[in-house]
């Protein structure tokens, strides 16, 4: 497995899964059946009853969460426990400030299934590394 450029030898890529709907169910499938891939939480979108992704998370031993803002920083503490690697957003209705992006040596992957939110981005800016982030950004 590549991480960051870099070859890691029986390295288990530590995941916090920010998710919703069907096309998180499917990729929930993928990434747990890859040997080299663990999910260390589910945090649903706020409001949510997805019951497929409460039962994914009782069935492999997932602490899940419910209602929460990603970006307070109460849910800060609360995840830094699980040391994750990379967030995967699937289908997520929020927008992950630099904080959130910063807990993890990898960053963030975002899918999401419109342009919408980047068809609306007025300003649109790339971020680069620097000596206080090693995580890149689009702001808009």
């Amino acid at each position: 497995m590549r991480l960051g450029g870099v070859q890691a030898q029986n390295k288990i890529l530590n995941i916090g899964y920010f998710a919703d709907d069907i096309w998180s169910h499917n990729a929930f499938k993928i990434i747990a059946n890859d040997p080299n891939m663990q999910i260390r939480f589910i945090c649903v979108r706020r409001g949510s009853d997805d019951k497929i992704l409460a039962k994914f998370a009782a069935d492999y031993g997932i602490e899940l969460f419910r209602d929460c803002d990603i970006n307070s920083p109460e849910f800060l503490a609360m995840i830094t426990k699980f040391n994750c690697d990379i967030f995967v957003s699937m289908s997520f209705d929020q927008i992950f400030k630099p904080q959130i992006i910063d807990l993890t040596p990898l960053g963030a992957i975002n899918k999401y299934l419109s342009l919408q939110v980047f068809n609306k981005c007025k300003k649109k800016r790339f971020i680069k590394p620097n000596s206080t982030t090693q995580n890149a950004y689009l702001v808009c």
